[in-house]
């Protein structure tokens, strides 16, 4: 498919995502856990994807849905990792517990219960070195 690249105005919508605070369950746009955030960036630019209305701490049901969807992405190489890719990282010993969506090749964006909607770079702070996976929706 290429490289997807942001346009200016997808820079400037993600930059206004930036300093919104955590909340666990809130789907309004006012507040984001990292889901959320992620469904939100996507429905942005077009893409629907599942709301996710399973307890945000109940990580075998998030598995099993993140399971099922499988055949909606495709595995990115880290160093193919473009605009919209999303981040799956393990922040605990044995379970992928965040999630990320690639800005570019140096920024991401998520959501932590500490700071809210923030970018982190790729190259540095605990959440780059946790990164596990990296997936692109299939038509992108």
């Amino acid at each position: 498919m290429g490289d997807f690249q942001i346009s200016e105005e997808g820079l400037i919508f993600i930059a206004s995502l930036v300093g919104k605070p955590y909340h666990k369950e809130c789907h309004d746009g006012t507040k984001f856990n990292c889901w959320t955030l992620t469904t939100y960036i996507y429905k942005h630019f077009g893409i629907i994807l599942p709301v996710n209305s399973i307890e945000t701490w109940d990580l075998r049901a998030i598995m099993a849905r993140v399971s099922a969807s499988k055949p909606l992405w495709r595995k990115v190489d880290f160093k193919d990792r473009q605009f919209l890719d999303i981040i799956l990282f393990n922040t605990s010993p044995r379970l992928t517990t965040h999630i990320g969506v690639t800005i570019d090749k140096k920024w991401y964006i998520h959501a932590t219960q500490e700071s809210g909607v923030i970018t982190s770079r790729f190259t540095k702070g605990v959440q780059s070195s946790l990164i596990k996976w990296m997936y692109r929706w299939k038509n992108l």
